[in-house]
């Protein structure tokens, strides 16, 4: 039973992630997408892919910002 609910969780996290992100995100959207991949990370720790996944979802959803940006991008942030 534990299984089949820990399989079910992960099909619902990854359909998650698999939802482009908004082209306008809001603060909210930032908040349920960080949200979503500390679920991944907590939940399914051993799942390299699951987890990657969910990362790029989150950076895609931040990317709005032009120094987030260009933080995730290593080119380093307003002086």
């Amino acid at each position: 039973m534990v299984e089949e609910l820990r399989e079910r969780r992960a099909e619902e996290v990854a359909l998650k992630i698999s939802e482009p992100p908004p082209a306008c995100p809001t603060l909210a959207d930032c908040q349920r997408s960080y949200s979503l991949f500390l679920a991944a990370c907590a939940l399914y720790p051993r799942d390299g892919v699951l987890v990657a996944k969910a990362r790029e979802h989150h950076r895609a959803v931040l990317a709005h910002d032009e120094f987030v940006a260009s933080e995730l991008g290593g080119t380093g942030g307003a002086a």
